[in-house]
């Protein structure tokens, strides 16, 4: 049975969570009962001014319901390009909050490896340099042993230092290509845990 404490944002009988046994870091599906939770953690990336993820999440402003709705049809592969693949929606709970994001293409198509890769995550600025980084990925290749994926395709970009510090950790090859982005692969098999820094 899982800490008390993990099931301060919602009760369990409402979401599909994913942690091990004690842990109070975990990843969530998106829910509607996460609204408040999810908008407190937009507002960090607002108040740096994080134009990129502002935008991303602009319509969990707008219509959360709606903005729901979208994400588990992503998961589906319901109203998405023709060139684009099903994508899975994490997110991360922390303790008692939200602290980030992590997405999960089901499988690779030219134009999927092309611009995105398996996955892609970000992390709430207040708890960035925990090792959260490191935790988010993990739990996310986990998600991704689920569906059969073995090896998994991540890019970023070279001047992204903390993301590549997080991939490397689990990658088994990179390579860089000519606009600057880095490619790593990582296996689903041998995943290694981090210990994550307290919050102050």
């Amino acid at each position: 049975m899982t800490q008390s404490r993990t099931f301060l944002l919602v009760p369990t009988s409402k979401l599909n969570l994913h942690t091990r046994k004690g842990s109070m870091t975990f990843l969530a599906e998106p829910h509607i009962d996460l609204q408040d939770a999810f908008l407190k953690m937009y507002q960090t990336y607002q108040d740096l001014a994080e134009v990129e993820w502002c935008a991303s999440y602009a319509d969990a402003l707008a219509d959360f319901p709606r903005f729901i709705r979208r994400l588990q049809d992503d998961s589906k592969g319901v109203g998405i390009p023709s060139d684009w693949v099903p994508t899975s929606h994490f997110w991360l709970v922390h303790e008692d909050r939200l602290g980030g994001t992590f997405r999960l293409r089901h499988w690779l198509t030219p134009v999927v490896a092309e611009r995105a890769g398996h996955i892609g995550y970000d992390i709430a600025p207040p708890l960035r340099g925990r090792g959260l980084g490191h935790e988010i990925l993990r739990l996310g290749l986990m998600e991704a042993r689920k569906l059969g994926i073995h090896q998994v395709m991540a890019i970023c970009s070279e001047t992204n230092v903390p993301s590549r510090k997080v991939l490397i950790r689990q990658a088994r090859m990179e390579g860089i290509r000519e606009n600057g982005e880095v490619v790593y692969w990582l296996t689903t098999e041998m995943l290694r845990s981090v210990t994550l820094q307290p919050q102050t």
